[in-house]
């Protein structure tokens, strides 16, 4: 499997579950595509994640603290959750990703996030990005949103959705928003915000 990124070599060949199986410094495309479940690849100073599409059979992948502007998930089909908070992402494609409970993307540069093909999602961590709108109106199974931080000026989310927690403090969201439908709503945060 072609790695180019020494630090992502570095960081597979060091990974517990073992994905070297054959112990031989190098990571084999049959040795990829049959490790399945955590990869764990956080903090580990890598910048290109070139080969992570040799890992199919993924179901959490967790990229916190390194250096990644831009990820396509397209190759990981069975991801049910995925962090990269503190990565520095500008442009994240999740559309394959139809099983997608779990995303943590906190403390990044994402301007626009499209959810509308993940409708298990039940939690999102997007705070503190440069958002502007977010669109949740096709995720009836959100229970947490945190999204404080942003600059959005709209947020729609679904009425079916089981909202347990809600923070969206901190946005220029003004006007008013109707809250009714969120009858198990525990948690709302809205410190800074401009609702009236």
């Amino acid at each position: 499997l072609n790695i180019p990124d020494t630090n992502f070599k570095n960081a597979l060949l060091a990974h517990n579950p073992v994905i070297d199986t054959n112990d031989d410094g190098e990571i084999q495309v049959s040795e990829a595509t049959s490790f399945s479940g955590v990869l764990e690849l956080s903090y580990k100073s890598i910048t290109n994640l070139a080969g992570l599409e040799g890992f199919g059979g993924i179901t959490t992948l967790s990229i916190n603290g390194n250096t990644i502007s831009e990820l396509d998930l397209s190759f990981h089909p069975f991801i049910s959750q995925f962090s990269a908070e503190y990565c520095g992402l500008t442009d994240l494609d999740v559309s394959q990703n139809a099983y997608l409970k779990s995303l943590y993307l906190s403390t990044n540069a994402l301007t626009t996030l499209d959810l509308s093909n993940n409708p298990p999602l039940t939690t999102l961590y997007v705070y503190n990005n440069d958002l502007t709108g977010l669109d949740l109106s096709q995720n009836d199974n959100l229970s947490a949103l945190y999204c404080q931080g942003n600059e959005l000026t709209t947020l729609a989310l679904s009425a079916e959705a089981t909202l347990l927690v809600l923070d969206y403090g901190t946005n220029p969201l003004t006007g008013t928003f109707d809250f009714t439908p969120y009858t198990s709503l525990s948690t709302l945060g809205c410190a800074g915000g401009e609702l009236t």
